[in-house]
């Protein structure tokens, strides 16, 4: 089997590094053409902000977005986008516009510290995402079924929609002007026109089943979705703010007009069209337009070459490319004048068009961890993906957060580490923690990157340890140096060498001589290596006890091959340095039962007094040890406790311990807090919400209930009269499936013992 295939973004030319030509937004020919007029180039561009922040899925047909940020992104100011809402909004005293055909606002409100009362969250927009039609189409479509359907019969209304499928174009090509023969229908469709002015069957039989069909063919036909305008988002994101609308919409007409094949090269950027025509699918006037031409900023774009007489059209040039903005291009002069010593790859030495690109990092990107790109740095704490210690590697090239003050997990170039806590704070020493693959053995070793800022630097010292490991000496390791071999590779080969029983002489020759002829390892090796050294010790322990079913069900594979790879040597290796052990925990003690050592993940304290106590600050992972610590047949007592808020000890409720639940997903979880956090006041999330623990989903009489711990009867009461509605709703929108909420109190109500020691 295959490992992963790790990718990375590099780009040979520093232009497209900087303006990203792969990112692309689509405008629809008839949204440009037909609705331009109606809407205006501010609303079509308000409109296609927000298309940009859906996708085309029925679950992500709205965005929640600040109204600053909208503005920018349209290229209009913070008071039109506000004259925009306000035409969208429905108001009794004046009718709303055509751009609310094509969203809806949901105001919010969400409490703040810094003012002291509720104040405007960022709304949330539900987009439609098709093109409704015209009302000048609706009207064309009406005119034609009024006259073609003859009878009160559905079957009329099928027959009249099938023949107008032969002659559509033709049909509502018919000049037709206001007043139409029928009242507009807001983002109507052709079956809600249909359903307007003819006979409509019941919606349970087959005829309207069919009818919705023909419908469907005809509104694809009418509005084309396939014919799109592709532009690139550098455009719509830099230079629609600077050009404004107006202009931005009349490069984009002109383009339409021209053609580029990016990927042969083709390019035709001339184009004709008259002033009338321009300002007929703008919406403007052609005084308008031709004042646009006074305008500097637009000659980067539109330059006029033949001046059309009376009705004779315009011959325009048109810029396809996107020029630099000013700010990019003296980023553009500066990286591409910056000492080439500046630029170069700290690994290979070449010229490293990454760096060319990057600006000089910030103060506090200099003090960010080390191997975390700025983007990593920049991402939200709530973005983070929180794992639980079973599904510590998942194969990405990024840091992964277990919980504050734990460990993270990463890959260095397809070799997993652990990144331990640091020492003095963010201006301390940061440690990663590998597995070393000698030919001798395996042993952990701590690696320093306390001077290094990139993954490159972090895996030149990982490869330097490799080596050592290995007991490579020069000259033979300048030379294999010269080929930079992968740490992965490195690696894979010296955990086959191991492996091998047949190769009892010179096992660093071997693997010498497969990386300087740049074999490729085999690939149950390259997964294995990529592993932490967590799920290693998980392994172990597995193999060790004899007990398969400790190991995640994700983790299963990886397990056998680890253990068919290492049977042969089983008996001759040393595993000692995967025993059970943390920095910061008690449970290093050899006197921890082995079978009691296979039960924890990671995020548990121990205590050794009258009896074992295990406190862990995971509901479900303390239910979890209740259950299965019940089974074990252990000498001394074991006692589970959970930690509250506060950081003391609590026993487990015993109606907690009567459910039947299975975990509830983490991220899960956390998407549910972060939707809360907008729908609830500041004040009742950080008093309320912040103690809830989750158990895990049960079912409750058929129905699937998520079951949710709190410390106090209280606390309980409050939830359930005052937030179960709303935590059953937005626990239903999370998991896509419609579930109950129940609160329990999962800690018994006698006093708190001390915390732990």
């Amino acid at each position: 089997m295959p490992g992963p295939l790790e990718l990375w973004s590099e780009y040979g030319d520093l232009y497209n590094e900087i303006v990203r030509p792969e990112r692309k937004y689509a405008i629809t020919h008839y949204l440009r053409t037909q609705w331009g007029p109606l809407l205006g180039a501010a609303r079509l561009w308000f409109v296609v902000a927000l298309r940009q922040r859906c996708f085309w899925n029925d679950k992500q047909d709205w965005c929640v977005v600040d109204l600053e940020t909208l503005a920018r992104e349209a290229g209009i100011s913070l008071r039109t986008a506000n004259r925009i809402l306000s035409e969208a909004d429905s108001d009794e005293s004046r009718p709303k516009g055509y751009v609310s055909w094509f969203f809806t606002r949901i105001r919010r409100r969400r409490y703040s510290e810094q003012v002291g009362k509720t104040v405007n969250a960022p709304n949330r927009y539900h987009v439609l995402l098709d093109d409704p039609l015209t009302p000048r189409d609706q009207a064309r479509l009406a005119h034609y079924l009024q006259a073609a359907v003859n009878g009160d019969s559905a079957a009329a209304t099928l027959g009249a929609l099938r023949s107008l499928e032969s002659s559509l174009h033709e049909v509502l090509s018919a000049p037709i002007s206001p007043p139409y023969p029928i009242e507009t229908i807001p983002a109507a469709f052709v079956l809600d026109v249909v359903g307007a002015c003819c006979p409509m069957p019941p919606q349970d039989s087959e005829e309207y089943v069919e009818i919705a069909r023909t419908c469907s063919r005809l509104h694809n036909a009418l509005t084309r979705p396939e014919h799109v305008y592709l532009g690139n988002q550098y455009f719509r994101l830099q230079w629609l703010p600077i050009l404004g609308p107006t202009s931005a919409l009349l490069v984009v007409n002109l383009r339409a007009r021209c053609y580029w094949n990016e990927r042969t090269g083709e390019i035709r950027e001339t184009c004709r069209a008259s002033w009338a025509e321009l300002a007929r699918e703008m919406g403007c006037t052609t005084r308008q337009l031709r004042n646009l031409r006074k305008k500097p900023i637009l000659e980067n774009f539109v330059k006029v070459i033949g001046e059309g007489r009376g009705r004779s059209p315009t011959t325009f040039h048109v810029q396809m490319p996107d020029p630099l903005t000013d700010k990019d291009r003296q980023l553009f002069e500066q990286r591409l004048r910056a000492p080439a010593e500046s630029v170069r790859d700290p690994e290979t030495g070449q010229l490293a068009l990454r760096l060319l690109c990057s600006p000089p990092p910030t103060n506090a990107e200099k003090m960010a961890p080390s191997g975390l790109s700025r983007e990593e740095t920049r991402r939200p704490p709530s973005q983070m993906k929180t794992l639980n210690a079973e599904v510590m590697a998942s194969g990405k090239d990024k840091e992964e957060v277990l919980a504050p003050g734990r460990r993270k997990f990463w890959h260095i170039e397809g070799v997993g580490a652990e990144i331990l806590a640091r020492q003095g704070g963010n201006f301390g020493t940061n440690k990663v923690l590998v597995i070393t693959f000698s030919t001798k053995g395996l042993a952990e070793t701590t690696l320093s990157l306390s001077e290094t800022e990139s993954k490159k630097a972090a895996a030149v010292a990982l490869l330097t340890t490799l080596l050592d490991a290995l007991k490579i000496r020069a000259p033979g390791r300048s030379k294999l140096l010269s080929k930079h071999p992968p740490c992965a590779s490195v690696a894979a080969w010296s955990l086959y060498a191991l492996a091998q029983p047949g190769l009892r002489e010179n096992k660093a020759g071997y693997v010498y001589r497969r990386l300087i002829a740049g074999d490729q390892p085999p690939a149950e090796c390259l997964e294995l290596v990529a592993l932490p050294p967590s799920v290693w010790r998980a392994f172990y322990r597995a193999r060790k006890l004899g007990r398969a079913e400790l190991i995640a069900q994700e983790f299963r594979p990886a397990f056998q091959k680890w253990s068919s790879l290492l049977s042969p040597v089983w008996g001759v290796l040393s595993f000692a340095f995967l025993d059970l052990h943390r920095d910061s925990t008690p449970s290093r003690d050899d006197s921890l039962p082995e079978e009691l050592r296979a039960l924890l993940r990671g995020d548990e304290e121990i205590e050794h007094g009258n009896g074992w106590k295990i406190c862990t600050p995971d509901l479900h992972n303390a239910y979890r040890l209740a259950h299965e610590v019940a089974q074990l047949e252990l000498g001394d007592a074991v006692t589970v406790y959970l930690l509250d808020e506060r950081g003391d000890a609590r026993q487990l409720n015993a109606e907690v311990l009567a459910f039947r639940v299975r975990p509830l997903p983490r991220q899960a979880w956390v998407a549910f807090l972060e939707e809360l956090r907008w729908q609830v006041p500041r004040q009742v999330f950080d008093r309320h919400w912040r103690r809830v623990r989750p158990l895990g989903v049960t079912a409750d009489d058929g129905a699937e209930c998520v079951v949710l711990g709190v410390f106090t009867e209280g606390e309980r009461e409050w939830l359930n009269a005052r937030q179960s509605a709303l935590a059953r709703r937005t626990l239903s929108g999370v998991l896509g499936r419609s579930v109950e909420v129940r609160f329990v109190v999962c800690v018994a109500t006698v006093e708190a013992t001390p915390a732990f020691t």
